[in-house]
């Protein structure tokens, strides 16, 4: 039994405390050893032992809190077993695969019966990398292949699993208002335990590198292919103006010569200077 409390008000934070419990089953007041604090709590765990001539729902523990300064009132409590339980975690004892469904088989937490917890498993798949949480209400071996009337043995099948994976199952178990007053306390998870093939992921991640580059390499010959396949059936119709080109070729040339020259050039106007004859008339002598 764990039991926590919170300090007074005007209460010193080093106060150190002791709890003493007693119930029926006991034969005088015992005192806690596990003393431990947890923040501002205080707290101490026992273990508690069940009277044998009395029921289990029946029974109640007498709880007394004090400082050991003795300059604070005591604190009395009577809890009822039945109130606020948190039961020990499970125990897987097998798993396997029918029929493409995985079935569970595990252990009640000690001093709890069937009829009185509710249950939940928790299935972690490899392949999808997402888990799912099964709600159990009442669990039974359906198969001959789990061990029958074994006392506080539980059987839950869950379908649709893959055998070639890796599944992974954790169970927690919490108390139910058919023998309890109060069922809002789930026990920690149980130990896992896995069965299936792990799949290879350097496998899968060489694989997405490799076929990228396939398919890009099949398009770039596929792209050639029909670039060749094109040529061959469509071949290239020759231009003609090459043809006259090459024939006339010499003839265009002279012509393009000639045309760098005008043909009628303007006439230059032609001067024209006078010139006089001068002549020296010789006299006749006599």
């Amino acid at each position: 039994m764990k039991c926590s409390w919170l300090p007074g008000r005007n209460t010193s934070p080093d106060t150190n405390y002791t709890l003493y419990y007693w119930h029926s089953g006991l034969g005088k007041i015992h005192q806690c050893e596990n003393i431990y604090r947890e923040g501002q709590r205080s707290g101490c765990s026992f273990d508690l032992t069940k009277g044998k001539d009395s029921s289990f729902e029946q029974n109640s523990v007498q709880i007394m809190v004090k400082d050991n300064a003795g300059k604070i009132r005591p604190s009395f409590n009577i809890v009822p077993l039945s109130s606020r339980v948190k039961p020990d975690p499970p125990h897987i004892k097998k798993l396997s695969f029918k029929n493409g469904d995985l079935y569970v088989q595990w252990e009640n937490p000690q001093n709890f019966v069937s009829r009185c917890l509710s249950y939940e498993v928790e299935v972690n798949s490899s392949q999808t990398e997402t888990h799912n949480i099964f709600s159990i209400e009442e669990a039974k071996c359906p198969t001959s292949e789990f061990e029958r009337n074994v006392e506080d043995t539980i059987c839950f099948m869950v379908p649709g699993m893959l055998p070639d994976t890796l599944n992974t199952v954790r169970i927690r178990v919490k108390t139910n208002k058919l023998c309890y007053e109060d069922n809002k306390l789930w026990s920690n998870w149980s130990q896992a335990m896995s069965i299936g093939k792990e799949s290879n992921s350097t496998f899968y991640i060489t694989m997405l590198l490799i076929i990228p580059v396939i398919v890009a390499g099949a398009i770039i010959v596929l792209l050639l292919y029909l670039k060749r396949l094109k040529i061959i059936i469509f071949p290239p119709i020759p231009d003609p103006g090459k043809i006259f080109k090459e024939m006339f070729g010499d003839q265009n040339d002279d012509t393009l010569h000639w045309k760098r020259y005008d043909i009628c050039e303007k006439q230059t106007k032609e001067e024209t200077d006078s010139v006089v004859l001068i002549e020296s008339l010789k006299k006749a002598s006599q």
